[in-house]
């Protein structure tokens, strides 16, 4: 459970920190650092508690099989969820995965957009096009880390 929640988490922090940008690109010079800083305190706390809350039923079904074969004894954790649990961990699984992914994803290209908005509107004589080009070209790492994110991710969702 500790490893499921830690990932979980992780997943949520990446998600949280291109938010963050994004609010930094859109309220530029009127971005609030200190507030910034308390809200991510709270986001932290709530992020911890949510996943930990959203996974307690894993330690729950989780059962101790002693196996005793000849000379050798063997301890076995095995996790046994009816239908509905199994349904339940099944939804929260996909979910702590596609929702941080999605939230990442989607203020990236918020974030591209914004800023190659704001470059348009300082330099007018260039296209917002290919302002929007130059935005993609020097961000296309953070769209890149999304799709290799979830390239990483499908072994642990198919398991």
């Amino acid at each position: 459970m500790i490893l499921k929640v830690l990932v979980a988490s992780n997943d949520w922090f990446y998600g949280c920190i291109t938010l963050e940008r994004v609010f930094t690109v859109i309220n530029g010079v009127k971005f609030n650092q200190v507030k910034s800083k308390q809200i991510a305190k709270w986001i932290i706390l709530c992020v911890f508690l949510l996943t930990i809350i959203s996974h307690i039923h894993d330690p729950i079904h989780r059962q101790l099989i002693n196996d005793s074969d000849g000379d050798e004894q063997r301890l076995w954790c095995l996790v046994r969820y009816s239908s509905s649990i199994n349904i339940f961990n099944i939804f929260i699984t996909f979910f702590h995965f596609l929702t941080p992914f999605a939230i990442n994803l989607i203020s990236t290209i918020i974030l591209i957009i914004s800023i190659a908005r704001s470059r348009s509107k300082v330099r007018s004589k260039i296209p917002f096009k290919k302002h929007l080009q130059q935005q993609l070209y020097q961000h296309k790492h953070h769209l890149f880390a999304s799709c290799a994110i979830i390239l990483l991710t499908i072994p642990r969702l198919i398991l």
